[in-house]
């Protein structure tokens, strides 16, 4: 237990350092724009229902299809952990982590948890895991470590509003971006992209972390907001591809360490595909003209070799000896901009301006 408390407080710790130095890439008006305000919230910043809030310019991956499609997804799964947190799961405190959720979304201002203070400590970091707990000023357990206290940044309606908007658009973007015959490379694919087209770099965020007397009470860019203004940094890429990866059942961890000849942090995804672990990094992918492949499926080597991240091991849950070794993707490298065009196929770009054809089936 000792580990895991270690381990939360350490995550929690590098979340709020995670800023990705900036990246090589020109700002232009169109990524210079003021961060956006963490104070309670206004009007203004309550999601419209009739207002498509994505970039304008975001290319869809999904095959095109004129005719309508079942949804691969109704709902989504609110309550979804990481690898991490699985490790330490018991039913028991799953079933407590349900009941803390629902009191969150029902505005309560605490519930009852276990008679067990480990377990409830657990529950504490699963909450720091959640993409809804944002709505919280604080949270912490009760007196007699048995309960859990909420206080909240909005009113109850305001928190309903956003939770629904977070849904709202993660059931749009899943069910316009997947379709059923996928294989898991494929959703994994088709995912990493939308995020990296879909989210621009925000310099701004970066430059007033680097301004703030005190890092660790700057606010983080929350996925919600991220949501609503297309622009992130690199826990924000993290974060939101994580989530919809969790909603396809596709097992995701966060993974950070210390950016070379930097004082920042970096954040990205390790994800499992067909039970092998690699490491993607779509802040990075992200190259503004297109998306490219020369971080995405990197092996523990191939992601210490690109020269963006030091301080090695990188910050995960040690009880999980997670290892990339996999070299399937070895070949993708030079690839500058893909497309997926059904058929379990990929049309790509590579660096020397050639195109070609790549069967997926054969990196499964």
């Amino acid at each position: 237990m000792k580990k895991r408390i270690a381990f939360m407080f350490i995550a929690l710790m590098m979340i709020s350092f995670a800023a990705c130095g900036v990246k090589n890439q020109p700002v232009t008006d169109s990524t210079a724009q003021s961060s956006v305000d963490l104070e309670p919230s206004s009007e203004a910043e309550t999601p419209s229902s009739d207002v498509d809030t994505r970039a304008e310019t975001k290319e869809t991956t999904a095959t095109e299809d004129t005719g309508a499609k079942e949804p691969v997804i109704t709902e989504i799964d609110r309550c979804v952990l990481t690898p991490a947190d699985k490790y330490y799961l018991t039913d028991v405190k799953m079933e407590a982590y349900k009941k803390a959720m629902d009191a969150i979304f029902a505005h309560e201002s605490e519930v009852q948890l276990t008679d067990s203070y480990d377990d409830n400590l657990c529950i504490l970091g699963y909450l720091q895991e959640s993409p809804y707990t944002f709505i919280l000023s604080s949270y912490q357990l009760t007196s007699d470590h048995m309960g859990m206290r909420f206080e909240y940044a909005y009113s109850a309606e305001e928190c309903a509003q956003m939770v629904n908007y977070i849904d709202q658009e993660y059931l749009n973007l899943i069910n316009e971006t997947i379709t059923e015959d996928m294989t898991d490379l494929e959703k994994v694919l088709a995912i990493y992209k939308y995020f990296a087209q879909r989210i621009s770099y925000d310099y701004d965020w970066v430059e007033a972390l680097n301004a703030s007397d005190d890092k660790y009470l700057f606010p983080d860019i929350v996925i919600y907001q991220a949501l609503q203004t297309n622009k992130g940094v690199c826990h924000t890429y993290t974060y939101l591809c994580q989530f919809a990866f969790q909603q396809l059942g596709i097992e995701c961890e966060r993974a950070s360490a210390d950016m070379q000849d930097s004082d920042s942090s970096h954040m990205w995804p390790l994800i499992w595909i067909d039970g092998a672990a690699f490491h993607i990094d779509p802040t990075w992918d992200d190259e503004g003209t297109g998306v490219s492949l020369r971080y995405f499926g990197m092996t523990d080597e191939e992601n210490i070799d690109r020269g963006i991240v030091d301080n090695w091991p990188c910050s995960i849950d040690s009880a999980l000896e997670i290892e990339c070794t996999d070299t399937r993707f070895a070949s993708w490298r030079d690839i500058v901009d893909y497309h997926l065009i059904g058929n379990h196929q990929m049309e790509v770009t590579r660096e020397d301006g050639t195109t070609e054809i790549i069967d997926l089936t054969q990196y499964q």
